[in-house]
């Protein structure tokens, strides 16, 4: 997530895509469009600056985001939020950056270790 090293992003959802439904991955997932639904990875999410998700449970390794999200949240590592961020739900992470004008509504729970559950 540092600006000299660009991550891996496998799946990308572009600006004028909407999908409602299920996403499970092992790579990155970037977020442009409108998202609807439960999105589990193992790598880095990112919502862009364009992106809407709603989700009842989004889980990743780290997440960068510049959108809009809605629901619940659990991150093993780093979350960073930028300045364009608005973010209303629950959040569980290691780690948090909030960007100045960031609008955060809900609550936040960080702890040391979180880990991911398989699902089956």
């Amino acid at each position: 997530m540092n600006k000299g090293n660009t991550p891996q992003v496998d799946t990308h959802i572009g600006e004028t895509t909407v999908i409602k439904g299920e996403i499970r991955a092992k790579g990155g997932v970037r977020i442009d469009g409108d998202f609807e639904g439960n999105l589990e990875t193992k790598d880095l999410l990112i919502i862009g600056s364009s992106g809407k998700v709603k989700a009842n449970e989004v889980k990743a390794k780290n997440a960068k985001i510049g959108g809009v999200f809605s629901g619940k949240m659990i991150i093993e590592g780093k979350v960073h939020m930028e300045k364009t961020a608005k973010f209303d739900g629950e959040l569980y992470c290691k780690s948090l950056m909030i960007e100045e004008g960031v609008i955060f509504n809900g609550k936040c729970l960080m702890e040391e270790k979180i880990k991911i559950k398989e699902q089956k």
